[in-house]
């Protein structure tokens, strides 16, 4: 089941992959079992908390910190993330280089929703045109 509302799913969320689903060109961050990929250790897999107008998490090295609202049906802004500057791997560095690329400029969100349980859920974030930039598994 898919629905946008006017409040975007709060909640703990994991990356599954940067980009359009299937797409061949999509950077792979987690399985569905949230396993990493190679080069990428579990610790390092992007994440996304929502709650209460704050935008946190992780990029899969360093902690971010913002802000977000939901103007309109299925819209969503974040801030400008802060973030820390630690070093990492070379492959966790690029990872989290483009998730935080990607979460600059989500414009709105979709949820999918799986009748079987919220580990199954997923949230799409787009861009203004329509374009899926993050897919993310919901943890809690």
């Amino acid at each position: 089941m898919t629905q946008s509302g006017t409040t975007p799913p709060e909640g703990e969320w994991s990356l599954v992959v940067l980009g359009e689903p299937g797409a061949g060109a999509g950077a792979r961050a987690g399985d569905e079992t949230g396993a990493a990929p190679g080069g990428v250790g579990a610790e390092a897999v992007p994440s996304l908390v929502l709650a209460g107008g704050l935008a946190t998490g992780t990029g899969g090295v360093n902690r971010f910190r913002g802000t977000y609202e939901a103007p309109g049906e299925g819209d969503l802004r974040l801030s400008p993330l802060l973030s820390t500057r630690m070093a990492g791997p070379p492959a966790a560095n690029a990872l989290e280089t483009a998730y935080l690329d990607a979460l600059a400029r989500v414009a709105r969100f979709e949820l999918v929703t799986d009748p079987s349980g919220p580990g199954g859920d997923r949230l799409l974030l787009r861009d203004g045109s329509g374009a899926v930039l993050v897919v993310l598994r919901r943890d809690r």
